[in-house]
């Protein structure tokens, strides 16, 4: 089986377990065809892949999101924040910075983490404070 099929396949399984839907329940909640889930189920072809489509369908119905990116256990969010905040904070000028901005700013950052966190290579402690850094220099210049 492709790498790709074996990650949808264990999401599918993780779906179904964790929400304790069988395949027709699956089929149902997400608006999918039965015989859609049910052979890709059971099919042993490399090939067959779960469309886009249906897989946001699937992510949709069941609240649980399907990650390409190798499985890794969830970082301590409140951690991760506080680190990113603080860092960010250390910065002469960003409390300067318009509300809004700032915002966006922060978010920014954090989805650049979990980009890096869900990649083959996860996070560079260096990294991450170099785009902190220049996220905090581009902020401070547009106050």
């Amino acid at each position: 089986m492709s790498n790709l099929v074996d990650k949808q396949k264990k999401y599918i399984r993780q779906v179904m377990d964790g929400k304790g839907w069988s395949g027709y329940k699956l089929a149902n909640e997400s608006g999918v065809a039965i015989s859609t889930i049910n052979r890709f189920i059971n099919s042993d072809d490399p090939s067959h892949a779960l469309s886009s489509k249906t897989l946001n369908s699937i992510e949709n119905a069941s609240g649980m999101l399907f990650h390409i990116g190798p499985v890794q256990p969830a970082p301590d969010i409140r951690e991760t924040i506080q680190s990113i905040a603080l860092r960010l904070a250390e910065h002469p000028g960003v409390v300067n910075a318009k509300p809004e901005d700032f915002a966006e700013a922060f978010v920014s950052i954090y989805d650049y983490y979990l980009e890096k966190s869900s990649s083959e290579d996860g996070v560079n402690t260096q990294d991450i404070r170099a785009v902190i850094d220049f996220v905090a220099k581009r902020l401070t210049t547009n106050i």
